[in-house]
């Protein structure tokens, strides 16, 4: 029998000597991805930018600390507490004997209070024991009545150990006092001593403050500036592993609990990470440095401590978008603002979009679409010109009419009122170019452009394109109801017409020849001039007698009209429809209207018939219409086709649900790409925005390529938009996200709530177009200077000196400065104040709540408190006349400017001021005091003089009236102002007060 050899492998499938190796080999191979895991983990992107970040604020920190020193060597201050401390010192060292005395005796004093305090503590203690058990004693009295004579007895014992344990005690802290006073006395003796010192080390620490707090910080950040434990902590704290404990570099992590993100099937708090890599986001003094350490811009608004959109508040994604949570270049979802930085980003990070996450980064040029999120109601947000533009644009072009979104709900139609056309378009040769191609007669029209685009734009889509326009022709014209007009009754005068047009306030919603010729005017001022319809032209359009009963009571031709009642007489409303009418356009009579190919005709009507008939029944009805019927039923057909009835009211079409043609766009941000259709090309980049944008400029872009016939075509209209306009409106679409998540609501209150109603009726009137109202509009004012050259022969110099006293009041502070009921009054019945003026305050068709609305808004706007509170003020005569005499030529000669009841002032109407009878009803006497005191602080540039110089207001008024008393002297003219328009009544009072004083 054989032995086993004890050194042989065991017999088994497979070999243990390859398994050996294998597993050896597996296991350094294991231990190799661990290392390069940790490898990985610990050489973070994020780690690097922080370790150079690091190195930056080292050198900012030791740069700023340069300057600081350089600067104090400078300063006489320093200079100066620098001697006065080197003096304490020298001064304090000659003390030293006398101070070494001093805490020698204060230790001594310690050590003897020290004592006498434990000596008393311990009798204290013996007091409460013998106090405690004369309180026993007494409380069990009752139950020991037979022992009665023993109980006084050790009562009268406890007494007496009572009693000489509590004088011992007092005697005690008596010495404990005069110890306590003894010490207190010594160490108040050596704080006098090195008062003076200290003194002044304390005002050379508030010197020397802002360098000791750059040196803290530079010990922190900069490793030479540290001792040598501070260097080896600094260098172990972040080796790995014992790292976790407290390392210098770390993933900052924002966690924003009331900012729920929506992950589908949850919604979690808003966790941002940005900052891990951009670590002087919030810091002052990195403006200039290169990202990721730049400070971001306006700390005061956006991510400041202080600021209404704090970094721990909203993070960073929940205006930028992207991934918070990412910790890497690429897992942040950046976005390239550019094709360029794009290319830019592949070379240096190996980026690529991040093609799962739906909220990438927005770029720069959109990065305002996020104030939307939370300011929905908003009518526009001061410092976002951007989103305010798109807003605007958006609200012009009426784009709420065609596509659902709540923001605008409530909108009025952008278009006229098409109902009696017939009677306001008498040319229907500029009726069918304006249908056909709006840009063949302005230049600047904000009638969009139907035909002519990519997908009709070839010969066969052309010729039916002009028989489309002429069946949308016939059809309004046949359904046009009658509107009954007056004749004129007297002569107009052209050149005067002109004059008015320009004097009474037309161009502050209505543009000239001049700006409608030039690009479109995207400043604030350049769109309130657009609120109207362009003025060029109206020759060729309409006619006189339409134009003087339109301006005459524009509601009676439409009543919902936007247009107010400028309260012409018959004579101006002539002399301006005759120059309105004389201006036409001279090349329309070269334009010719195609006529009618009834074949075209068969197809566009068979095609619309086809929709709910069978072809039969398509054949047999079309052969059964007359070529006017065809005409007819497609206009009718076509109207409602290309969504005309969602922007122009008429009457046919008045009780039917209109539905807009357009998709909803409330969300649209949100909707994910894959419900975008981008058509056949491939040349756009898959983003949200790229798509509105191209959708946008060339809305029928995505027909390219397809087959399809022409009911099915994409009919949204082209508005000639420039890539700036569609900019700003694709900022204000990506505003427009899912707000059940991502977004924090502001705090909704009466006040705010009133104000954006007021803020939306303002922008419905267009109050701004005259006024200037919370630091917007004026936009007139370049009409008035240009009136003043033209008609009242004044210089440009002179003109734009002047053109305030000419223009509409500016309304910055009307809450503070007039009654509410007052002001409801005037806006229901508009008088005139300032009787020079030219410009004319029109009446508006509003409803009695839209009127408080208006109230309300500038009660609110201002903080004036509650509504209609209007109290009378009672009389003072005294303080009445000598307001009378102050305002008198003897002194400030008020009525050299200002109207006093039917008294006119000599010279110039440009030099003259309000009405003073009009004061009581009107001002309020708190600001008209104010008023008085510092006319340029409410109104800048007012030519009111300022007779109470604020520097020197002590010695500016009058000494001989009421004792040189400024404040009552101001009180006094208050008071005259007020009640000027009782001057009999004052003036009576006063003659019965002499009569009686003289009896």
């Amino acid at each position: 029998m054989k032995k086993n050899n004890p050194n042989k492998w065991p017999e088994s499938y497979y070999s243990f000597q390859t398994l050996g190796r294998w597993l050896f080999i597996a296991s350094l191979l294991l231990l190799f991805l661990i290392l390069l895991v940790f490898f990985k983990d610990y050489n973070s992107e994020w780690r690097a930018y922080q370790k150079n970040f690091r190195d930056l604020e080292s050198i900012e920190t030791q740069e700023k600390l340069r300057q600081e020193v350089q600067e104090l060597q400078k300063s006489t201050k320093y200079l100066k507490v620098k001697e006065d401390l080197e003096r304490a010192e020298k001064s304090l060292a000659q003390k030293t004997d006398e101070i070494d005395t001093l805490q020698k005796e204060i230790k001594s004093a310690e050590d003897e209070h020290s004592r006498k305090l434990s000596a008393y503590q311990y009798k204290k203690a013996d007091y409460d024991a013998l106090k405690y058990a004369f309180e026993v004693k007494r409380a069990h009295h009752d139950e020991l009545d037979d022992h009665q004579s023993k109980l006084d007895i050790s009562e009268t014992k406890i007494h007496k150990k009572f009693n000489k344990c509590r004088l011992e005690k007092e005697e005690l802290y008596r010495e404990v006092e005069k110890a306590s006073t003894k010490l207190n006395a010594l160490k108040q003796k050596l704080q006098d001593s090195q008062r003076a010192l200290k003194d002044v080390q304390k005002e050379w620490r508030g010197v020397n403050s802002k360098k000791n707090i750059l040196e803290r910080k530079l010990k922190k950040v900069n490793l030479g500036s540290m001792d040598i434990w501070d260097k080896v902590g600094s260098s172990v704290r972040d080796l790995p592993i014992l790292e976790m404990l407290n390392p210098y570099y770390k993933i900052d992590q924002i966690v924003v609990e009331d900012i729920r993100d929506d992950l589908h099937f949850t919604k979690v708090a808003k966790v941002d990470r940005c900052t891990s890599c951009h670590k002087g986001i919030v810091q002052k003094g990195y403006e200039n440095a290169p990202q990721p350490y730049r400070t971001h811009p306006n700390l005061e608004l956006y991510l400041g401590d202080n600021s209404p959109h704090s970094l721990k508040d909203f993070a960073c994604t929940s205006c930028h978008g992207g991934r918070g949570r990412g910790t890497s270049f690429q897992s942040s979802a950046h976005t390239p603002n550019s094709a360029e930085q794009a290319k830019e980003w592949k070379e240096k990070y190996d980026w690529h979009p991040l093609h799962h996450w739906e909220q990438p980064m927005l770029p720069q040029k959109y990065i305002q679409s996020s104030c939307l999120k939370c300011h929905y109601s908003s009518v526009s947000l001061p410092g976002a010109e951007q989103l305010n533009l798109g807003l605007k644009l958006m609200e012009q072009a009426g784009c709420f009419v065609c596509h659902k979104i709540d923001k605008f709900e409530g909108y009025e139609h952008p278009g006229p009122n098409l109902s009696a056309l017939a009677s306001k378009l008498t040319n229907d040769k500029w009726t069918y170019h304006w249908i056909h191609d709006p840009k063949s007669l302005k230049s600047n029209p904000w009638m969009p452009s139907y035909f002519n685009q990519p997908n009709n734009n070839d010969s066969q889509s052309a010729m039916r394109s002009e028989q489309e326009v002429l069946a949308i022709k016939a059809f309004l014209y046949k359904e046009s109801e009658e509107y009954v007009m007056k004749d004129i009754p007297v002569k107009g005068d052209p050149l005067k017409g002109k004059e008015l047009v320009s004097s009474l306030g037309c161009y502050g919603c209505h543009n000239t020849l001049e700006s409608q010729s030039s690009p479109r005017d995207l400043s604030f001022k350049g769109l309130a001039r657009e609120h109207g319809p362009s003025l060029v032209h109206l020759g060729s359009k309409t006619n006189e007698k339409w134009l003087f009963n339109w301006l005459k009571d524009p509601v009676s031709y439409h009543s919902d009209s936007a247009m107010p009642n400028f309260r012409l007489s018959d004579q101006e409303a002539a002399d301006i429809a005759a120059h309105l009418s004389s201006e036409v356009d001279q090349n329309l009579s070269r334009k010719e209207i195609p006529k009618t190919d009834e074949t075209i005709l068969n197809q566009i009507t068979s095609d619309f018939l086809g929709k709910t008939n069978t072809e039969n029944q398509t054949m047999e009805k079309l052969g059964n219409m007359s070529l006017e019927e065809k005409s007819l039923y497609t206009g009718e057909k076509l109207f409602l086709h290309y969504g005309c009835a969602s922007c122009h009211e008429h009457e046919k079409f008045e009780h039917q649900n209109i539905l807009p043609i357009g998709p909803e766009l409330n969300g649209i941000a949100s909707k994910p790409l894959s419900q975008l259709d981008f058509g056949h090309l491939h040349d756009i980049p898959h983003t949200r925005y790229d798509w509105l944008f191209r959708k946008i400029k060339n809305p029928r872009i995505f027909d390219h390529g397809k087959i399809l016939n022409p009911l099915e075509k994409s009919i949204m209209p082209n508005y000639g938009f420039s890539d700036k306009e569609a900019e700003a409106i694709v900022t204000v679409l990506m505003g427009f996200v899912n707000r059940d998540a991502g977004v924090k609501i502001p705090e909704k209150t009466t006040k705010k709530e009133t104000l954006e109603k007021g803020r939306k009726l303002i922008r419905r009137l267009n109050c701004t177009g005259c006024h200037l109202l919370e630091n917007q509009g004026g936009a007139l004012q370049p009409s008035i200077e240009d009136w003043l050259v033209t008609y009242q022969g004044k210089t440009s110099n002179d003109a734009k000196a002047l053109s305030a006293s000419f223009s509409p009041p500016n309304l910055i502070g009307e809450g503070k400065k007039v009654h509410s009921d007052w002001l409801f009054e005037f806006l229901h019945d508009p008088t005139p104040i300032r009787p020079w003026l030219t410009v004319r305050m029109p009446s508006y068709h509003l409803e009695e709540s839209e009127w408080n609305t208006l109230v309300s808004y500038f009660s609110y706007l201002d903080d004036t408190g509650n509504l209609f509170s209007h109290k009378a003020v009672d009389p003072d005569t005294e303080l009445y006349h000598k307001g009378k005499l102050l305002a008198s030529p003897d002194y400030f000669d008020c009525g050299n400017c200002h109207i006093q009841g039917d008294k006119m002032p000599a010279g110039s109407p440009d030099r003259w001021a309000p009405n003073f009878s009009l004061a009581k009803k009107r001002l309020k006497p708190e600001w008209l005091k104010q008023w008085i005191y510092d006319p340029q602080s409410l109104l800048p540039g007012t030519k009111m003089p300022t007779y109470f110089d604020k520097e020197y207001f002590e010695y500016s008024g009058p000494d001989d009236v009421l004792g040189g008393d400024e404040h009552k002297q101001i009180k006094a003219l208050v008071e005259y102002v007020i009640h000027s328009e009782d001057d009999k009544k004052y003036t009576a009072q006063s003659s019965k007060s002499d009569t009686t004083e003289k009896v």
